[in-house]
């Protein structure tokens, strides 16, 4: 069985699971939803662009440094974490949007 947060477009918890599993972030407007994620070694995060406009998924804290590009509208990627700390992820098409991943064992 995997594990998904159900998530608000406020980004509130509404149920999780222990298990490795995938977590959605939502793109829309100049955010990321939900702004903070806690997540385990192995497990997905999806990142899902719900806007009529492109938007970038980009990590550049070293260590974790990824460029998944430039997402147009309706488009998902995804990104399994492999080690535990903590990452911000930011657009670089809206440089006011971030989102802070935290990874534990």
């Amino acid at each position: 069985m995997r594990a998904v947060i159900f998530l608000t477009m406020a980004g509130t918890v509404l149920a999780s699971a222990s298990h490795a599993g995938e977590h959605r972030i939502g793109m829309v407007g100049m955010a990321y939803a939900p702004a903070m994620i806690e997540a385990k070694v192995g497990d997905t995060l999806v990142f899902l662009n719900d806007d009529t406009r492109a938007h970038n998924v980009l990590i550049a804290t070293v260590g974790f440094s990824t460029d998944l590009g430039k997402q147009e509208p309706g488009s998902e990627t995804t990104l399994t974490v492999r080690k535990t700390g903590a990452f911000d992820v930011e657009c670089v098409i809206h440089e006011e949007m971030h989102t802070r991943v935290v990874v534990r064992p």
